[in-house]
């Protein structure tokens, strides 16, 4: 219980902070565009500016991509295979977006769920 506590002071940090940032509003996030950025590795982090937004290119990546694999798992579309991590996710995300930059303008929620079924989905 402990443990969760301090998870979601976390992230009640890492959003207030996003929020007082200058970050992209959130008219202009949600494409496959924002997910293959807010994705991709991060380099060193220099100043504080920067650790902002690279927590938050972490959260968003984390919230799309968990979101998009635990909804497919739970509606029977996918099947995790054994020792399945989060870092496997991102790379089967990653790697779709960037083999089809033709599709960055539909939703990130979409292009995940289609990557991953496209990788892990039950024929």
């Amino acid at each position: 219980m402990k443990k969760l506590a301090w998870m979601l002071l976390f992230f009640s940090w890492t959003f207030a902070s996003a929020q007082s940032t200058s970050l992209p509003t959130a008219a202009t996030m949600g494409t496959g565009a924002d997910l293959a950025h807010q994705c991709s590795d991060v380099p060193p982090v220099r100043k504080a500016e920067e650790t902002h937004a690279a927590g938050y290119a972490q959260g968003y990546c984390f919230g799309v991509l968990t979101t998009a694999a635990e909804i497919l798992d739970a509606d029977g579309e996918i099947h995790f295979p054994d020792g399945a991590s989060f870092g496997q996710i991102q790379k089967i995300v990653t790697n779709y977006l960037n083999a089809h930059p033709e599709e960055w303008e539909k939703p990130a929620a979409l292009l995940a769920r289609k990557a991953l079924k496209q990788a892990w989905g039950k024929a």
